[in-house]
């Protein structure tokens, strides 16, 4: 741990079975800290609690491909590739539970007060998404009712007025015996 005033070193401690810690995100509570690990063959989602300065085990996989993970009150939300693609799980009391079906995968997601955004890729790109927790049903989003996309929600920015005297450029192949 580091003091972000000053960089000095707090406290070291080192990882748990040598595991190679990745993805570092702080829990809602700000005393905990969740990882994704690379544990040999497989990934392990960890949390370390500042306070007693001890690591938890909290999600063991095989064959699967881990994102950034977030540990809200007993909820522990994680991105997985176990459906195939890239899609936000969950997992409550030991319960997992696929939030997202996306085609072509999710990206990062994040919290911001009551909504989760997240990225949801499709074949026109990254649609920037959020939805409240309110909304989520296992599975519903994508399926039935697509989660709110932020950028229909944006205003369009009003073209400026073209000016007459513009230069066109012709883009021309380039040719190096020329």
């Amino acid at each position: 741990l580091l003091n972000a005033a000053s960089g000095q070193v707090i406290s070291s401690t080192p990882a748990p079975e040598n595991y190679y810690l990745q993805q570092p995100c702080w829990s809602s509570s700000g005393d905990i800290v969740t990882l994704t690990a690379l544990a040999g063959e497989n990934e392990v989602i960890i949390s370390f609690n500042t306070n007693t300065e001890t690591f938890l085990t909290l999600l063991n996989t095989e064959n699967e491909d881990l994102g950034s993970s977030y540990l809200k009150n007993d909820t522990l939300w994680y991105e997985s590739s176990a459906s195939g693609t890239e899609n936000i799980w969950r997992m409550v009391n030991g319960k997992k539970e696929i939030i997202t079906n996306s085609k072509f995968g999710t990206g990062e997601f994040c919290f911001d007060n009551n909504r989760l955004i997240f990225s949801d890729y499709t074949r026109e790109g990254y649609s920037l998404c959020a939805v409240t927790p309110n909304d989520l049903t296992v599975n519903k989003l994508t399926k039935t009712e697509p989660p709110v996309r932020i950028i229909d929600l944006i205003d369009k920015p009003v073209p400026l007025k073209q000016e007459e005297n513009i230069m066109e450029l012709v883009p021309v192949p380039y040719n190096k015996f020329l």
